[in-house]
């Protein structure tokens, strides 16, 4: 049984996460998804609070609840001493999927197999993008899995992210 750790902030759960969620789950039996930043909200990088993020993964994800877990992890701007926060953050696991090279690099040096995810369509699935999009009021909602939008639109995100703006 294979166990997988792959670490987004979600601010919000976008397309392209979903695309590289779906593809890690197709190849193993269990993937802790970490919730990076998990400190930050309401800040224009990280408007979104962590149950936020928590409930578009379980809105978006429901029929595969079974395997994933999912693990707050935050930021401790410390990289050498960053993968022994993770590892005291999440539950074990056997390899990592990312397409971050600070975290390929330091998950190999500790002696982790890294899987290097490819990014689906960046430009587009940009979650700086998004947000933008969002408080200027522009084209973002097909983006963004329905299910994102409506806890975005639940916890009133598009105003938020305007009077952070301001």
């Amino acid at each position: 049984m294979v166990t997988a750790l792959f670490i987004g902030r979600f601010q919000p759960l976008h397309l392209g996460h979903k695309s590289a969620i779906e593809h890690i789950l197709s190849e193993v039996d269990k993937l802790i998804l970490g919730i990076g930043s998990a400190q930050y909200n309401n800040t224009l990088d990280n408007p979104f609070t962590v149950d936020e993020r928590k409930e578009m993964i379980e809105m978006v994800f429901s029929s595969s609840l079974d395997k994933i877990v999912i693990a707050p992890v935050s930021d401790i701007h410390n990289e050498p001493k960053w993968v022994e926060h993770v590892l005291s953050s999440v539950p074990s696991f056997d390899v990592v999927y990312t397409s971050s090279p600070i975290e390929k690099r330091l998950f190999s040096e500790a002696g982790y197999t890294v899987v290097e995810i490819p990014y689906f369509k960046r430009k587009v699935y940009s979650g700086t993008r998004i947000r933008n999009l969002m408080a200027q009021e522009g084209s973002w909602r097909e983006l963004v899995p329905s299910e994102s939008v409506k806890i975005i639109e639940k916890f009133g995100g598009v105003a938020r992210l305007k009077s952070l703006m301001e």
